[in-house]
């Protein structure tokens, strides 16, 4: 139904469980016309984080907008590459409760 109208990022969330029989899988709970985050940390691995180093891509929540933020390491950034610190990826805003922050330790 989709495809001769849409031509763009297509993903398949699974859902794995453990049930009174044993483990399972729900091979498809829900399907995504965006990037899935296994897609949005592919290519974060493949543009921004250095050659040879391993990222940590998560969001943070806070209870409120006046909590203070989790502290991180200042992002050291060569050759156009994180090779150390934290990267915040979204937007700072004082009202967010969440944000996208790749570290790289």
């Amino acid at each position: 139904m989709v495809a001769p109208h849409y031509d763009g990022w297509f993903g398949v969330d699974m859902l794995l469980f453990k049930d009174g029989q044993g483990t399972g899988i729900n091979p498809c709970v829900e399907l995504n016309l965006r990037p899935t985050m296994g897609a949005i940390t592919s290519v974060l691995g493949d543009t921004v984080v250095a050659p040879g180093t391993t990222g940590t891509f998560v969001i943070e929540h806070r209870s409120s907008n006046t909590a203070p933020w989790p502290q991180h390491q200042e992002a050291v950034i060569e050759n156009g590459r994180l090779t150390s610190g934290t990267m915040q990826l979204t937007t700072p805003s004082p009202q967010a409760l969440y944000r996208a922050i790749l570290t790289i330790d």
